[in-house]
């Protein structure tokens, strides 16, 4: 009877443990439920009330920075007062401002962030991102993986918002491709489909000669391997990987194909796509108006593809992203105004008067020049289709693909044409020159 009772104790007191055992699970699982529920609604940071001043440098003029940025942004912060700094945010413009005693709040890093590296003003924008809640998503694919990629630093932080994306595109004369009888460019084609659409829209007809195929000017060059995401440089060592990776030469062969279609390419020519006598071109989205205005019966279709990488447009470099400098004493108030710069409401506004916005939602950009043009459909979502190709690991030594006559990878291109070498040994001697580069750095630093 004795052992009985022992039993049921002992049975009793295991179900005692059992519950309290569940109890205390539950209330730490609600214990954790609250205290993220917290996190969540955590208070924001307001803008401060008091009147601030913030200088932003970026290469405008005064109407242009009153017309996209000023105006709205003061309507918008009633306390807010914004000074333009009209200068390139690169070594020059930084010197120049700061021996002015200019201190920039915001600056337009359209040269990268190692700049501001080099003078001092790089500043990590996640904290800022996380206390105000600010959603990330609202970027088209890749342009954030991008400025993380360029953090002069390695560490993948974020020291730039995007505010404008740059999205080169193929242009077409329909004229041309009739009289031809060529089918017009779709979205979505590979480099080999429109090298094989150029030779058949190239030659003469009713006495002028057309040409099938051109890049907008030399530095476009640099787009097609911007697609390959190859490194230039070792990370690590800062050795100049030209001739070890195929990439390279693929690169090569590839602007070979372009200029050796008979009568597409040739020293002298001066024919361009305004003057109608190109039937494609590779250039910049905002070229539209300039091709309207030339009453040019066009169309663009999105930046063509590798064969093996259908899914890798030129991954738009930098793009036009907005840092916030070190030295500022008005972090929050910068954050703010950038908040507000890329909203959907702004965007809207500033697409609709033809710049390009960043953000994902396809409603902004559908809105794009229609201030100008209401009534043309420019193919936005064709040629907005292609995501960005994954950008290379970052490497300090570079070279970076830039949108600038400064882009090396350019150079390569432009130095293979007109010496008319072999590719190896162009890559070679490139190869040797960046070398150079790279080892007076690592001696200056």
């Amino acid at each position: 009877m004795m052992v009985q009772k022992k039993f049921v104790m002992l049975f009793i007191l295991l179900i005692s443990l059992v519950v309290m055992s569940a109890c205390n699970n539950k209330i730490k699982e609600t214990t954790q439920k609250e205290d993220e529920t917290q996190n969540d609604q955590a208070e924001v940071p307001e803008m401060p009330d008091e009147p601030i001043t913030l200088s932003f440098m970026l290469p405008w003029d005064d109407e242009m920075f009153a017309n996209y940025i000023k105006d709205d942004v003061e309507k918008h912060f009633p306390n807010i007062t914004l000074e333009l700094v009209g200068l390139t945010v690169d070594a020059a413009g930084l010197e120049e401002a700061f021996s002015k005693n200019m201190n920039p709040d915001i600056v337009l890093a359209h040269n990268g962030y190692e700049v501001l590296k080099e003078f001092d003003v790089a500043y990590p924008l996640d904290d800022l991102v996380e206390q105000n809640q600010y959603d990330l998503d609202r970027f088209r694919e890749g342009l954030i993986d991008i400025a993380r990629a360029r953090d002069p630093y390695g560490e993948n932080k974020l020291y730039g918002i995007p505010f404008e994306d740059l999205v080169p595109v193929l242009y077409y004369n329909k004229s041309i491709f009739d009289k031809f009888g060529v089918d017009y460019p779709v979205d979505n084609m590979t480099w080999d489909e429109v090298i094989d659409l150029a030779r058949n829209v190239t030659g003469e007809k009713e006495g002028t000669a057309y040409r099938g195929l051109t890049f907008g000017s030399s530095w476009y060059y640099s787009f097609p391997l911007s697609q390959l995401s190859v490194n230039g440089t070792d990370p690590e060592t800062g050795e100049v990987l030209f001739t070890q990776k195929e990439e390279f030469t693929k690169y090569l062969d590839l602007i070979d194909q372009i200029v050796s279609i008979p009568g597409n390419f040739e020293q002298e020519m001066e024919s361009t796509f305004v003057n109608q006598d190109v039937a494609m071109t590779l250039h910049h989205l905002t070229n539209i108006s300039s091709y309207v205005e030339a009453g040019i019966d066009f169309g663009m279709v999105s930046f063509p593809v590798w064969k093996d990488k259908p899914n890798a447009a030129p991954y738009k470099f930098i793009g036009q992203t907005l840092a916030i400098s070190k030295h500022s004493e008005n972090k929050l108030a910068a954050f703010k105004v950038i908040e507000y710069l890329t909203s959907a409401e702004k965007q809207t506004k500033n697409a609709s008067l033809g710049r390009i916005s960043p953000l994902k939602d396809l409603s902004v950009m559908s809105q794009f020049l229609s201030e100008q043009f209401p009534d043309n459909d420019f193919n936005i979502e064709g040629v907005l289709s292609v995501p960005p190709a994954e950008p290379p690991v970052y490497s300090k030594w570079g070279p970076f693909i830039q949108i600038n006559p400064n882009d090396f990878y350019s150079d390569i291109a432009v130095e293979f044409i007109e010496s008319g070498e072999d590719p190896a040994t162009v890559l070679r001697r490139m190869e040797e020159t960046y070398q150079t580069k790279v080892e007076e750095e690592m001696n200056r630093n």
